[in-house]
């Protein structure tokens, strides 16, 4: 039977996000057979520029490579001859759905994900059963595998749940022991979330001290992974014995955002925030680990089962 690729653009946004388009693709990778076509670079949120290919982030700076390759059916972009017509100036995928079976199959234009292409929904089987040698995914996988993808059987479910845990691992070399006593976490988003979640945001600070109150109690440290750079706005947790990352290194960027994330992985409770990417995956780690599943329960919500979006929710348990 004659080789069949699957080709994907991550979505365009941070790291967690893109994580999740990788989990997806390899789901879709095993549900379809076919060989998955692993971009070299992809654009980033904060880190990369739409328009400069060449500042574009190398995923594998953050995860494991050959974890990824050992347990999804993979080959490299650069030896696939067909797309190098597709490899611009600007991105990987020029053009690409003039030619190519695009899922779904709307027009997309070159640079910029079409709205109404967004899988806010599960695939359709049918598309997935095409002939086509080459099937590509233009920006648009985001979200949890087990809501989106149409997947066979129990059997083959749990091969994903195993491929995408021990596939999709944060590399070794990001692994701290800064905290040597048992402590709590939580994680506070802000940056971006001011101003495209500007009430929730501003809710959460303006309540802090009561929503971690009601959680945690103040006889650990508190560990708190944070992008907010005003430390003022933690004052109202005196009585806390707060630790932030920069208590121990000056780690920026990838680094920063895997050290966080484990340390947080490693705390005895994990308080999140909501529609945050960033806190779902740790608490994915944290079930890994056996680690008290505090997913449901976000300092700024309480799931009800009844949320739109699969990204609106994580049930770790799917992992």
């Amino acid at each position: 039977m004659p080789a069949k690729f699957i080709s994907f653009d991550s979505w365009w946004g941070g790291l967690n996000n893109i994580r999740t388009t990788y989990e997806l693709a390899g789901a879709i990778s095993v549900v379809t057979g076919r060989t998955l076509i692993v971009p070299p670079k992809i654009y980033c949120l904060f880190l990369s520029e739409h328009h400069d290919k060449k500042s574009f982030f190398d995923f594998w700076e953050l995860f494991d490579k050959n974890a990824f390759f050992e347990n999804f059916n993979c080959i490299d972009y650069n030896d696939v001859p067909e797309y190098e017509k597709y490899n611009s100036e600007v991105q990987y995928y020029d053009g690409i759905c003039d030619d190519i079976k695009c899922i779904p199959d709307l027009n997309h234009p070159n640079w910029g994900p079409a709205s109404d292409s967004f899988l806010h929904d599960r695939i359709s089987p049918i598309e997935l059963r095409s002939d086509d040698k080459f099937i590509h995914f233009p920006r648009n996988l985001f979200g949890h595998w087990y809501y989106i993808v149409p997947v066979n059987n129990p059997k083959q479910r749990q091969e994903i749940k195993d491929k995408i845990k021990n596939g999709i691992k944060i590399k070794d070399k990001y692994e701290t022991n800064f905290i040597k006593e048992p402590y709590n976490a939580i994680h506070v988003r802000s940056g971006d979330f001011n101003q495209v979640r500007e009430k929730e945001t501003s809710a959460l600070f303006n309540n802090l001290r009561e929503k971690v109150d009601q959680y945690i109690k103040p006889d650990k440290p508190l560990y708190i992974a944070t992008d907010e750079t005003d430390r003022e706005r933690f004052a109202c947790l005196n009585g806390y014995d707060c630790r932030y990352l920069s208590d121990f290194t000056q780690a920026e960027n990838v680094a920063a955002l895997a050290m966080d994330t484990l340390i947080c992985r490693d705390a005895e409770e994990f308080y999140g925030t909501r529609l945050s990417t960033f806190s779902d995956y740790i608490n994915i780690l944290r079930y890994y680990e056996n680690k008290k599943d505090c997913s449901k329960t976000l300092l700024n919500y309480k799931f009800t089962g009844q949320e739109c979006y699969s990204w609106d929710n994580c049930f770790v348990n799917e992992y």
